[in-house]
């Protein structure tokens, strides 16, 4: 960097100015020395040093050249190793924007952000919701990229890569779930009485869900009110943490969006709900575990699919009661299963090996949870008795309730085709 400064005044009558430039946060909006002087005046600190040179290089190659963002990336780690963790993420923020911008892959990049949000929270160094979020929406828009490049190949793409990365990325983002409802959590007040950053309702996707979460600030207005003036930050906590309920919701809303699927056609609840999802080990097991009851109700309250099937026609509900660990952690057992029968799951849905739910049943426990919720309708009962019996009934009956019926019995699995409807489930 000297030999370039001196090179542009070795001719006092030509001085070769630097082109005005604008700072970048992450950077520490480092303005680039103009002067031998200015340069000579940092050579000894190499923080000034580090964004200097990263801010020169910024400029020099622009920022849509793909190969920026891998030493802002490197710097990044430094910080990290340090316990620089402010900084690290400020890095690796621009790092991220910088390659979203240039639509390069950002599975690693998203993998890394979910390890050290995970180291930050178990070793309990506070983690600004805020950045959270953003990662949250970048890992939905690479998940829309990489749906539209297996829905639409180039001509240099490799579908089976794509698949392997968008299945990375679902995972990372179930990470990323569970991380933001960690902090937004952890920014809750427990002297807030009847608060709850994440509440599950049924009733959400028809409004009820926020109608009752503006029934929770209204009671609790009702309080401050009777307190007196002595409470009024909490009513602006309350605020600021019902905001960042709605801000999660709404990315995880984006994300059922998008419908991804894996190699296996699980969707995000399948994946949440079943015990052979894998944990990376680098931090993130320190924070996050599957089955997640949490994550599952989040899922469905966003509008998941509770009747949806993988390739081997296995729901959601096929997958949690084999759950092996049902007296140690019979909470969570019980939860996922009752989320998913309350939000229309079918207890008599068959898979490709034709076993219900209960047939796939390995403990004691899942029997008898699945059994004192069992009410079949008629309506299931006929549809079960349509696929015994090989009745036809495609062209014959309405779309919805084609799909209805293929619910009940061994056949062809179609992701894109119309789902049961609301009204059907809960028949």
């Amino acid at each position: 960097m000297m030999k370039g400064m001196q090179e542009r005044y070795c001719d006092p009558d030509v001085i070769l100015s630097k082109p005005p430039s604008n700072p970048v946060a992450a950077y520490e909006s480092r303005i680039e020395c103009k002067t031998v002087e200015e340069l000579g005046s940092i050579r000894h600190n190499s923080a000034a040093l580090h964004m200097e040179s990263l801010a020169i290089r910024e400029r020099i190659l622009g920022p849509h050249n793909p190969e920026v963002p891998h030493p802002v990336i490197f710097r990044g780690a430094v910080f990290a190793d340090n316990a620089r963790f402010d900084r690290c993420l400020q890095l690796w923020v621009h790092a991220l924007r910088l390659k979203q911008m240039n639509k390069v892959c950002v599975m690693k990049d998203l993998l890394r952000f979910a390890q050290v949000f995970s180291q930050m929270l178990h070793v309990g160094v506070q983690l600004e919701f805020e950045v959270v979020h953003e990662v949250l929406g970048a890992t939905v828009l690479e998940l829309k990229r990489n749906k539209d490049k297996i829905l639409s190949p180039g001509p240099k793409d490799d579908v089976d890569n794509i698949k392997e990365e968008m299945e990375s990325n679902m995972i990372t983002a179930l990470y990323l779930i569970m991380i933001a409802v960690c902090v937004a959590k952890g920014r809750s007040s427990s002297s807030l009485p009847g608060v709850s950053i994440i509440n599950y309702d049924p009733g959400m996707n028809n409004g009820v869900g926020a109608l009752n979460r503006g029934m929770r600030v209204v009671g609790f207005g009702m309080r401050v009110v009777e307190r007196g003036d002595t409470a009024r930050q909490s009513l602006q906590q309350l605020h600021q943490d019902v905001e960042k309920e709605s801000q999660i919701h709404h990315a995880v809303y984006s994300l059922v969006q998008v419908d991804a699927r894996t190699r296996t056609g699980q969707t995000l609840l399948h994946l949440a709900v079943n015990p052979e999802t894998p944990v990376d080990d680098f931090h993130t097991n320190h924070i996050c575990r599957f089955p997640c009851a949490t994550t599952t109700k989040l899922l469905i309250a966003c509008g998941a699919d509770a009747n949806s099937m993988d390739n081997y026609r296995n729901t959601p509900l096929h997958l949690i009661v084999p759950y092996q660990k049902a007296v140690s952690d019979f909470l969570t057992l019980h939860n996922i299963i009752m989320a998913l029968i309350e939000s229309g799951a079918h207890m008599d849905t068959v898979n490709q090996l034709g076993a219900t739910p209960f047939d796939s049943a390995t403990t004691g426990v899942a029997e008898i949870i699945l059994r004192t919720q069992k009410k079949l309708s008629l309506k299931c009962l006929s549809a079960k008795v349509i696929k015994k019996n090989g009745i036809s009934y495609k062209g014959q009956v309405p779309r919805h309730l084609e799909a209805f019926i293929e619910l009940h019995g061994p056949g062809h699995v179609d992701i894109l085709t119309t789902r049961p409807s609301k009204s059907d489930h809960r028949l």
